[in-house]
Formats: structure tokens, C-alpha cells, sequence
């Protein structure tokens, strides 16, 4: 199967669908004649964050044998996560048991399916034990302290000796200094690390934002969480594969942050930070 490659007139269209102008799902079903499968990857991206899980569902059926036209294999892995995650929901997990064994049958028949196979099992696997793919894939979602913690002071002299190149208080600084600080730190000097990071508008990676997250939520700080998940939607970091990815799909991959969209209004206000242009977004 080829590798798809989308015209700069589908990939605007995408865009469009991406901050949601209006008109814009009309437009990119247009290109169902020529682009059939990756329209309708597009749709259902929409449709899982509008809440319609069924139709989102029904959807990635038609085109989970034909995932193969994207480059990245992450398209497929996090569109079968949210497959697998609305059947559990749905409570249709026998029926997409059966269309995964019938893929799994067609990977099968081809050379170098192992990886594909492998992710095809466990989540064959999740919808047979009921366990989340996000957790199946990475695992719990809790932030892991430090089992010999060191001080904030301590840190910073090792940052200061490891990183001499580095000019203290830059982002670069305050980067390292967060990463050392959440993994040998205290979780409290982490999270004030992080604070003080945002209030600098420092530019952010996902795992950061992640590991923000889990930090509030350890110290009960929900609705602080809430709000670095909406930063994260924001921030579209999570398109990093195609045009196609006009949502936040990668959060059903992360145990952190499905939750959040198993509940209505946490899902809708995903979905209206996803679709904020905050201009950082390189559009090719």
C-alpha cells in the first residue's frame, strides 16, 4: 500500500477544520471522492471531540484497513487507542474484537507487520479485559516522587556544574532545572518550577505539560490541572504527523489525560482549547 501524499488544497482544508471555521467539515467532505479514507480520518477526529463516540467509531472502521496511506505509524496507533477506548465506552467490544482479528488476519498475510501486530494485540487485549489502551500502553497515571529526593539548592548546583554552557535563569535553565527537579527533587520545588516557567511563557514540550499535570493532581490541585490540559490542547503539539490530525488524538493515548475525555464537560473544554490558533502551529 502507498503512502498517500495530500495537496496543499486538502491540507488547508484540514487546517480549517482544525480551528473549526465555519464550513469547514462541509468543505474537507469534498475530497471524498479522491481522499476517501483520509476524510473520513478527519471526521471522526471531529467527532470523537464533539462526543459522538459512536459515529467516531463507526467512522475509523472504514479506514482502520487503510492507515497504511499515512507515513507515521502514530496516526493509526492513536486512532486504534481511541477505537478501542469509545468500544469500551459503547460497550461494543465483540464487535470490534471481531474487526481487529479480521485486520490482525490481513497484517498477517504481509511482510514486517510485526510492530503493528504487536499493538493490534493489546488492544484486542484491552477490549477483552476492560482495561483503558492508555493504560495498557504506558501505564498509570500517577507522578512518581523521587525515592532519595534532593533539595531545590542542591539541584541547582548541578545544574550549574553540568551545564556550564547554559546561562542560569534562560529557558534552557529553567528546563533542565525542571526535568532534574520533578525525577531527584521534591515534587512541591518541581511544581513551583513549573509555575514559575509558565509565568516566563517558556515554550513548553508535551512531556512537560504531562508531568504538570500529574504534579496538581498529586497535591489534589484539580482545577489547576484542568487548565494545563486545556494549555496542552492549546498548544498542538500533539499534530506531529499530517495535516489530518485536526485534533488532540494522542490524549487517548496518555493515562493522564483520557480520563478527561471520558467526561462531558472536560471534554468539551478540550475541545474548544484545540481548536484556539495560538499561531505556534507551522503549517506546511
Amino acid at each position: 500500500m502507498n503512502v498517500v501524499k495530500l495537496p496543499k488544497n486538502f491540507r488547508t482544508a484540514c487546517y480549517d477544520v482544525m480551528d473549526d471555521k465555519e464550513g469547514s467539515l462541509e468543505a474537507i467532505e469534498k475530497f471524498s471522492g479522491k481522499f476517501p479514507h483520509q476524510v473520513a480520518a478527519v471526521l471522526a477526529e471531529a467527532d470523537y471531540f464533539d462526543g459522538n463516540f459512536s459515529d467516531a467509531l463507526d467512522r475509523d472502521i472504514t479506514v482502520l484497513p487503510w492507515f497504511d496511506e499515512w507515513h507515521y505509524s502514530n496516526v493509526k496507533d492513536e486512532h486504534m487507542a481511541a477505537m478501542t477506548t469509545a468500544a469500551i465506552v459503547l460497550n461494543r467490544q465483540s464487535e470490534l474484537i471481531d474487526i481487529f482479528e479480521e485486520e490482525k488476519i490481513r497484517l498477517q498475510g504481509e511482510n514486517d507487520n510485526g510492530p503493528k501486530i504487536f499493538f493490534l494485540d493489546a488492544m484486542i487485549e484491552c477490549l477483552k479485559t476492560g482495561v483503558m489502551p492508555c493504560n495498557r500502553i504506558r501505564g498509570d497515571a500517577k507522578f512518581k516522587e523521587a525515592v532519595d529526593p534532593k533539595s531545590k539548592e542542591d539541584l541547582i548546583k548541578e545544574v550549574k556544574l553540568k551545564n556550564k554552557k547554559i546561562e542560569e535563569g534562560s529557558v534552557a535553565w529553567r528546563t533542565k532545572l525542571f526535568t532534574i527537579c520533578r525525577l531527584q527533587g521534591y515534587p512541591q520545588d518541581a511544581l513551583e518550577i513549573f509555575e514559575d516557567r509558565m509565568k516566563c511563557k517558556d515554550e513548553m514540550s508535551e512531556l512537560d505539560y504531562i508531568e504538570a499535570i500529574k504534579l496538581y493532581q498529586f497535591f489534589g490541585k484539580y482545577d489547576e490541572a484542568m487548565k494545563i490540559v486545556e494549555e496542552l490542547a492549546t498548544s498542538r503539539l500533539w499534530v506531529v504527523a499530517s495535516a489530518t490530525q485536526v485534533r488532540p488524538m494522542s490524549f487517548f493515548l496518555e493515562p493522564v489525560l483520557c480520563p478527561y475525555l471520558l467526561e462531558s464537560d472536560s471534554l468539551s473544554r478540550i475541545r474548544k482549547a484545540s481548536i484556539i490558533d495560538n499561531g505556534s502551529l507551522i503549517r506546511k
